[in-house]
C-alpha cells in the first residue's frame, strides 16, 4: 500500500495537491476536496451524464476492492501462514 501512495505523489497536478493535503498547512485538506469537487462539477458539465456514469462505476469498484482488501488482508499475511505452520506442526507432533 505504501508504493501505491509513493506512485500517486509523483503524478505531476494531483501528486502536488495530494502532498500539500498531506504535509502541507491544515486548511490544504480542505482546498483539496474543494478541488476534487469542482473537477467533478467541471467533468459533469462538460461530459454530461457520461461522466457521471463512469464516475459511479470507477467508486463502486473502488468500493469493491477496498471490501476485498479489508477482509482479505489476514489471509495473505506472512506472520498468518508462519501461525499456521507453527499450528500444524504441534498437531503432527502430539
Amino acid at each position: 500500500m505504501e508504493m501505491a501512495g509513493q506512485v500517486a505523489l509523483r503524478f505531476p497536478v494531483v501528486g502536488w495537491l495530494l502532498r500539500d493535503a498531506i504535509y502541507g498547512r491544515p486548511e490544504a485538506k480542505y482546498y483539496f476536496l474543494a478541488n476534487c469537487i469542482l473537477a467533478a462539477v467541471l467533468g459533469a458539465v462538460a461530459f454530461g451524464y457520461a461522466f457521471v456514469i463512469s464516475l459511479a462505476l470507477v467508486a463502486a469498484w473502488l468500493a469493491l476492492a477496498l471490501l476485498v482488501y479489508m477482509t482479505a488482508a489476514d489471509s495473505f499475511s506472512r506472520a498468518n501462514r508462519r501461525q499456521l505452520a507453527a499450528d500444524k506442526r504441534r498437531r503432527a507432533a502430539a
